[in-house]
């Protein structure tokens, strides 16, 4: 479950959190941002598949009132009735269609369970004698694509591979008006 969503500087929202319910009907005008929340969950989706930055996250998509060049988007979901916290970091560079992964953050448990900080991964296990978790392996990685959806899974990774299928299975409905063709040439809603 989606305990709460954060998105800075993406479309019309600038700092924007929400904490949903089970079940969640949006209504609102047009620019309001409901598909802008949408969204924002499917391109981190995107992102959790092992699409490429460039390919997901386009410049048009800051906020057309802000000069900053980077967005944020973070989520807390409760999994199996513990916390996750995602934070994620799109820095924009100023040619076209040069984004990068700035920062990309998962907390398990109030602790740190992956960090990129923008050159190297640092992946954390628990450790099977004391059931705390450490800090692992740390390699330089790739700022277009995320780790994340390239870990195999292993015993002492589940929060991290658990938090990536949970994520995968959020289902997002997006109604389509059905239009009707009411008149020769024209199309409006009827």
């Amino acid at each position: 479950m989606i305990n709460e969503i954060y998105i800075d500087n993406f479309r019309c929202l600038t700092n924007f959190r929400i904490k949903p319910g089970d079940f969640q009907l949006w209504l609102g005008d047009n620019g309001s941002g409901k598909t802008s929340v949408m969204d924002a969950i499917r391109f981190v989706q995107r992102l959790m598949r092992g699409e490429h930055a460039d390919d997901i996250f386009k410049r048009n998509s800051l906020t057309a009132w802000d000069t900053r060049k980077e967005q944020t988007f973070g989520f807390s979901l409760t999994i199996a009735g513990e916390v996750y916290k995602y934070e994620l970091t799109i820095e924009y560079a100023d040619q076209e269609d040069k984004q990068r992964i700035r920062r990309e953050e998962l907390n398990w448990k109030d602790s740190t369970f992956f960090l990129f900080d923008g050159q190297e991964a640092h992946l954390y296990h628990i450790n099977r004698n004391t059931n705390t978790t450490e800090e692992g392996a740390v390699f330089p990685a790739n700022q277009h694509r995320s780790v994340i959806p390239t870990i195999a899974q292993r015993d002492d990774n589940t929060p991290l591979i658990r938090f990536r299928e949970e994520l995968e299975k959020i289902l997002l409905i997006h109604p389509v008006p059905f239009w009707n063709r009411c008149a020769p040439g024209s199309f409006r809603p009827c």
